[in-house]
Parts: structure tokens; sequence; C-alpha cells
């Protein structure tokens, strides 16, 4: 007798049987029927003999016996733990599985399971769970036997073959969201997660395994397109922005800040979720019940000194100043704390508390041009949104100490250099005054001097959002131009930000209008304020 491998018609549950039992169990369409089909068959047609609900009702009865269903268990564990069964098992089964009709057929009948028995989920699972708790040989037995299926080459590409199926995929992400929906699930594979990190062997072998895939350019290809597509997500970013919060890496000049606030009594809220604003995280968040909120961020040296970095701080003030208003950020640098008393006074005054103004004649005020990286701190420190674009710098130095400074730099709006009729016209995108050296006439008088060095047509712009009406400039004798209409942006329900340029691309891709998006997404349209352009002519 030899075993042969069978598909029962009615059930399609597979099997391996001798060819004796075959030849018994063949029937007169010449389909294969196990045991249980053919006595249903019985019942119905009354073909063949035997009462299939007494078999059926003494095997539950035998079964309900955890005895029985305890050596029969055991049995299965043996069997399955020789090293020749596993082997001619996991064959076996991957050839079946390579055929997609195998496949479809006891994917059905298993759906079928499911979908006759409502209760039948829930017992496979608090019975898988009991195993995995309760018995640990079992669980390192699953364990062996997925560790060795993944180092079988053609389960690998079968299983490659099966992610290659948008629809697979799919399936496979819902129901890997909905497991992970279980917070104690999540518990249990964190707690094992770090319990295997913390063994040396296993932690090398991941970093190189994850050396090898980033080795390959098409690899890292694919997983840049895949995070660029996910920081698209305003979802995502925000979430990401949280996580990053509650797991926060306080550095030794966020130690040093907190002190210093702690010495001034300040109320403060140290980087957590409290200090998240839309897609950031900042370092600290002090609270001014009596004008803007302050955000403090505390730059390294070095790392925010790299182009790519610079830009994204930019980003971040340009975020907050174009969509949270009632904040303002403060940056304080690295080499700021190891200068006496620089980052305790700079507090002082951001804060208001003991300002002093210091006097000075306009006689003793130089001004000169200089480079931008002595600026760049200046700006960071005092003015409202930063640094902001390149140009030409200019400073107002009492005796050898940095007390004003302006940037001259080519126009955005180049609609405004047609209209004001000279292309050589530059625009003051920066001019801040320290808090401490504030005193009458001094704003016009430096923006005075400045147009003489620059010597040609300057445009200036007053943001009403931040509560600017162009006095200074009125007194340096600019002329009011014109009104630039206030921006737009949209929020969610939740209050984060879309900019409108994001949300009108989005629409075009789903061939939708803006309103039209914006309304069914339920964004909101928000309005900053008007700016007042104010040009000085030659």
């Amino acid at each position: 007798m030899s075993k042969i491998d069978v598909v029962c018609k009615d059930c399609l549950t597979a099997k391996q049987i001798t060819t004796t039992a075959y030849r018994m169990n063949m029937r007169k369409n010449g389909h294969y029927l196990c045991h249980r089909c053919a006595c249903t068959r019985a019942g119905k047609a009354g073909q063949y003999k035997g009462n299939f609900k007494s078999r059926s009702k003494a095997s539950k009865d035998k079964w309900r016996d955890s005895s029985f269903r305890k050596v029969i268990t055991d049995a299965s564990i043996r069997s399955n733990t020789t090293d020749n069964y596993k082997d001619n098992q996991r064959a076996r089964s991957l050839d079946l599985w390579q055929d997609p009709n195998y496949a479809s057929r006891v994917s059905k009948s298993v759906k079928d399971r499911f979908a006759r028995d409502k209760t039948y989920a829930a017992r496979v699972s608090e019975g898988l769970k009991a195993k995995y708790q309760n018995d640990d040989s079992y669980l390192e037995i699953v364990t062996e036997i997925i560790r060795k299926r993944w180092k079988d080459p053609k389960f690998i590409e079968l299983f490659k073959k099966r992610c290659g199926d948008l629809e697979y995929r799919d399936k496979l992400s819902v129901a890997l969201k909905e497991a992970f929906a279980d917070s104690e699930l999540r518990a249990r594979l964190s707690a094992n997660s770090r319990k295997l990190w913390s063994n040396n062997v296993y932690r090398q072998r991941v970093i190189s395994g994850l050396k090898r895939v980033l080795s390959s350019p098409e690899a890292r290809r694919r997983l840049s397109d895949i995070a660029k597509t996910r920081w698209e997500d305003c979802e995502y970013r925000a979430k990401m922005a949280v996580l990053r919060a509650v797991q926060p890496r306080t550095s030794s000049i966020q130690i040093l800040l907190y002190n210093f606030l702690d010495d001034l009594n300040v109320e403060y809220y140290k980087e957590s979720v409290a200090t998240t604003i839309g897609y950031y995280v900042f370092d600290c968040l002090v609270k001014n019940p009596h004008g803007k909120d302050l955000l403090i961020e505390c730059q390294g040296d070095y790392w925010h000194s790299l182009p790519g970095v610079q830009a994204r701080d930019r980003g971040k003030f340009t975020y907050i100043d174009n969509y949270f208003p009632e904040y303002e950020i403060m940056y304080v640098w690295e080499h700021e704390f190891y200068t006496k008393d620089r980052v305790l006074d700079r507090l002082k005054l951001k804060l208001g508390i003991d300002v002093a103004l210091v006097e000075f004649d306009f006689a003793d005020i130089s001004v000169r041009k200089v480079s931008a990286a002595e600026v760049r701190s200046f700006l960071d420190s005092y003015h409202y949104i930063g640094k902001g674009r390149g140009g030409r710098c200019y400073g107002a130095f009492l005796n050898t100490e940095l007390i004003a400074c302006a940037i001259v730099s080519p126009p955005i709006r180049q609609g405004v250099v047609k209209l004001v009729g000279d292309l050589s016209a530059k625009e003051l995108s920066r001019f801040c005054i320290h808090p401490a050296y504030h005193k009458k006439n001094f704003a016009s008088w430096f923006i005075s001097r400045t147009i003489k060095e620059v010597g040609t047509t300057i445009i200036a712009y007053a943001d009403t959002t931040v509560g600017h009406l162009g006095t200074i400039y009125r007194a340096a004798n600019f002329d009011l131009h014109h009104e630039v209409a206030p921006n737009y942006w949209y929020t969610d329900g939740d209050g984060y930000v879309m900019h409108k340029k994001t949300l009108y691309q989005r629409a075009r891709k789903m061939k939708l209008t803006e309103r039209a998006f914006a309304e069914k997404y339920n964004y909101q349209k928000k309005w900053g304020g008007k700016k007042l352009c104010f040009i000085y002519g030659k």
C-alpha cells in the first residue's frame, strides 16, 4: 500500500490516506468524500448506512474529556517535533500551497467555517492564547518551526509572491491594525522585543540585516519613497510629533535652560505633549497671560548649523508665524550658555522681568555692513520670525556691541517691482532692535542710515497679523503704496494645519475643486491679517 494526497469534494479538506482507503471511499460519481461528508449525504439521500448524528455526538462527548484531549495533543506534539516528520510536512505543505487552486479551496473552506460558526473565531483565539500563556514548550516549538520556515528559500519566495498581491497586502494591513488595537497584545510584544533586544547576538544579527538591506540603492530609494508618502499625511505627522514628545531626549543645554527658568520662578512646560504645536515639538513652552506664549528652542552649534537642519528650523519658524500667531519662538544657542549671564539676561528681557533700558546718544552709534553669521544669533534671539532669507546685512553698534540690525534682500514679489518702476529696488526683509536699546526715533534713524548705505528704492512690509502698522516706516519718510490681501490656510477639526497649496494639489488629484475638497474632509479656511506695503523712492 502507498500514501496518496486527496481532497474531499464537499468540504475541501486535504489529507493523506492509503490507496486501499481511497478505493473504499470513492463514490459512484468518481469523487472522493471524507467520512463526515459521506455520512451527511447518507442522512439526506439514504444512499449509505450509518448514523452520523450519533457518531458525531459520541465524538464530541469524547473530545470534551480534557484527559483525552491532552493525550491526543501530546501525541501530536511528539510526532511534530521529529525532524523527518517536520521536514516532510514542510516540503509537502509548500508544494501544495504553490498550487493556486489548492490555496483558494483551503481559504474558502476556512472562510466558510468562520462564517457558519460565529463563536469559532473566539474559541480558536482563546485556545491559542491559553496555549501561548500556559505552555512554554508549545511556544518554543512554534517559534522553532517559524524560524526554520523563514530559512527555507521556497517559503520566502512564496511569501514574496503573496505580498506582490495588493489585495492581500491590504487585508494583511487591516488584520494587523485590528490585532494591534489590543493594548494587552501591544504590551506583550513590547516586553518581548525589549527582552530580545537585550541579547547582543540578536541585536547584531538585526543590525547586520538592516545594513545589508540598506546597502542596496533600490531598497533605499523604495524606503525613501514610502517615508515621503507617509509624511504627506497630516494625521501621520501629527501622531509622530506626539510620539516624539512622549519620549523626549533632554540635552544638557535644555537642563541649563530649565534651571534658569526655575531660578526666575517662571511657570513653564518641559518638552512633552504640552509643548507639541501642530507637527512640531518644542524644548520649552512658557505661558504668558498678558501676551504671546513663548516657545523656546535650544540650538546645538554644530547640528543646527548644517544646511538641511537650518532649512527645517526656518520652516518651523514660518509654520508658527503663519498659522499660530498666538505663539512666538526664541532660539537659544549652545555657545550662549557658556557666556556669563547671557542666557539669563535674554530670558529676563523676553519675559519682561527687570528690563532696564540703556541710555545712549546717536552720535555714539556706528552703522556698518556685517556678515550674515554676525546677525544670525541676534535675529534668532530678538526677531519674532528669525533670520529669514539672505541679503546685505547692516548692523548698528554701540562701541563693540551689536544693538540693532537690518537685512536688505531681493524682492520676492516681482509684481511690486514692476509697480514701483525700479528694477534695482530692494526689500527690507528684516529689521530688529535689542529690547534694552529701544529709544525714541532710534528705529527711524537707523532705517535712514541703512537707506543711505543701500542707495536705491526700498520696499518694506508691515504685518498687521502681529500688530505692526508701519509707524517706523512712516517716520522714516516711507509712503504707503498699497495693501496686500490677507493670506489663508486650512485647519481640520482637531486644529491641525494644511497649507492652501497642499490642499489644492490633493483636490486636483481627486478631480475636485479646492472648496469641494475642504467641505468633503471638513477643513476650515482660516485668514490672517493684511500686509501694508511701504515704498521709499530715490
